[in-house]
């Protein structure tokens, strides 16, 4: 579950390691054909398993659940039972209860020849790293773990015994075999985006691409890329590149396509599919297609797939695996026709792992809007930093059961912004708890984007320190936006800023913040003039006066901003001077 920051300084290489690439495929059903997230064992952790990234060691066979004779046979922990059953095929077994070791060795001492572990809680295994416990040296097949809806997604067929997988790196396996993975393709820029900024073919379009490899042993000739969106079971574009001639074994080839638009935008769900194929019969055709989709809609932007609700989808969930201070996750937006748009708030989810699940009730989620006002071209920009940021709304989310856990929530903002055209702005979701995971979705992947556009898409901040690419482009912030047309901006009420006066003010050691008639949980957000905060402090108040230490803060202006439990906002400035 945890994730490690990508350093500053990362250099997107896109295809660099793909000849290494270990990947989970389902060969056939057809219905079932493509490539699975897994994370894999490796000899360099103490594991007696072959060296997957060597295609030699790569297995395709029959999947078969074990079983020891036991209420929980398929957890494998005890002596296999049905060895006949499994022996010469992929044995699969759940997480649970024993090491993965011990899984793999009972299945290795019946005959399997490689085992898949299906993990027992919906988390994202690619991060995931597989200790090999007492017995792993002794194992010398190969082991994978899956994600958990994967193998609720197989199960029915391996039960009937139809499943046949491949396992390892594929390059050279096959003789005929181009193909792609969802990190290769060029996609919309946002998944869900609101039609007001959508209207016309000047407004909205959308570039269309992708590197197609041949992963087989043999040349393959006129390899072409093949894009469809459709649109109400309409099918509104369908392109085809023209032919490459040949593609060498290991070679790759980036094939673009005319960009798609339209005169006019109807609002939702666009649904594209690239393939690509070549003269000879593909002999592994499951990574020959890729499909997505894109909303357009009244009132959501974000850079994730969403529910028919309108909600981000969190398929699993991340935080530092040092966290340094705060950590927050942000998503980045900027449009030419922004000023449309009004923001009132962020969609998002949040976690704890299970033996921190008491402390989640009353744990407080930040939920920022900054303008990103520095101006730089792209990432490559030597002008390219942090400096500029502005927040301009605030809220937060209180959790109050246990049962929250991982389930999308809003905050509303204190108040609603309309934004500027050609203006960046972050969206970004914040804890100050270091046991908090927040929430990404990895079911997509903004790689060639992030190569072909060169623009931050989910950028990070830990502990004051800015991370441009985020965790990478395979991960991104489960955030949504509650962006609509400002014509339903309405007029409210600004709290007069004299509600209360800090004394004593200006403050050398302590600010005193009369809290007359306020009671319950309050955010103090300290800024400095750049609108760069300096110090939160959460409170439980009763009425009473609450009491601020300012002797770390430097000598200076600063504009403090109080929301009560209710959502109030106020805010007045206290001069620091010591």
């Amino acid at each position: 579950m945890k994730k490690v920051l990508l350093v500053f300084g990362f250099c997107i290489s896109v295809f660099a390691s793909l000849n290494a690439q270990v990947i989970f495929a389902v060969e056939s059903p057809a219905f079932l054909q493509g490539n699975y997230p897994l994370s894999y064992a490796k000899p360099a952790d103490g594991w007696g398993v072959p060296d997957l990234t060597n295609p030699a060691n790569a297995v395709l066979d029959t999947l078969a659940f074990v079983s020891d004779g036991t209420a929980a046979d398929s957890l494998g922990c005890f002596t296999l039972t049905n060895g006949s059953q499994i022996a010469g095929k992929i044995a699969v077994v759940y997480r649970g209860s024993c090491q993965f070791g011990t899984k793999a060795k009972n299945a290795q001492n019946k005959g399997a020849v490689a085992v898949i572990i299906i993990n027992n809680v919906p988390d994202d295994v690619t991060q995931l790293g597989m200790l090999p416990g007492d017995s792993g040296a002794a194992v010398t097949i190969p082991v994978i773990i899956i994600n958990q809806d994967a193998g609720a997604l197989l199960k029915n067929e391996i039960e009937n015994g139809t499943v046949v997988g491949f396992i390892g790196n594929k390059f050279g396996y096959y003789n005929s075999d181009i193909g792609f993975t969802k990190a290769n393709v060029l996609r919309p820029v946002e998944v869900a985006r609101p039609l007001r900024i959508t209207e016309t073919s000047s407004e909205y379009s959308v570039q269309l691409g992708a590197w197609v490899f041949n992963y087989g042993s043999d040349p393959q000739t006129n390899v072409t890329l093949n894009a469809q969106i459709v649109f109400n079971s309409n099918t509104i574009y369908n392109q085809t590149s023209s032919p490459v001639a040949t593609l060498a074994p290991g070679d790759s080839v980036y094939i673009t396509l005319p960009t798609f638009s339209q005169a006019t935008y109807l609002a939702g769900e666009y649904q594209f599919t690239y393939t690509a194929s070549a003269d000879s019969t593909d002999k592994f055709a499951a990574d020959n297609t890729l499909s997505g989709s894109f909303l357009l809609n009244s009132d959501i932007y974000s850079l994730v797939p969403v529910n028919t609700s309108k909600k981000p989808i969190a398929t699993a969930f991340y935080r530092p695996s040092s966290a340094t201070g705060d950590f927050e996750t942000c998503i980045h937006f900027r449009d030419a026709n922004a000023s449309r748009m009004a923001v009132g708030g962020l969609f998002f989810a949040a976690t704890t792992a299970a033996a921190d699940s008491t402390s989640f009730p009353g744990t407080l989620i930040e939920a920022n809007m900054y303008l990103w006002d520095n101006n730089f071209t792209d990432l490559d920009d030597p002008a390219f930093d942090i400096s500029g940021l502005t927040n301009l709304a605030y809220g937060f989310y209180e959790f109050t059961q246990t049962s929250e856990r991982g389930k999308v929530v809003y905050a509303d903002f204190d108040n609603t912004i309309i934004m500027e055209d050609n203006k960046r702005y972050l969206f970004c979701v914040k804890t100050q708890d270091d046991y908090i995971y927040l929430g990404f979705n990895a079911t997509i992947d903004y790689t060639t984007n992030i190569a072909n556009y060169r623009q931050p898409v989910g950028p990070i901040l830990d502990g004051g320190t800015f991370y441009a690419l985020g965790f990478g482009g395979n991960v991104t912030p489960a955030i949504a936006v509650n962006m609509f047309d400002k014509i339903y901006v309405g007029i409210e009420e600004e709290q007069s800023a004299n509600a209360i006066i800090p004394y004593p003010n200006p403050a050398n050691q302590v600010i005193n913040i009369p809290m007359k008639g306020i009671n319950g949980l309050v955010n103090m957000d300290i800024m400095d003039m750049n609108g760069r905060l300096v110090k939160t402090i959460r409170a439980n108040v009763a009425g009473e006066t609450l009491q601020i230490d300012v002797t770390d803060i430097s000598n200076g202006n600063y504009n403090f901003r109080m929301t009560t439990a209710d959502g109030k906002v106020t805010t007045f400035k206290v001069v620091v001077n010591k």
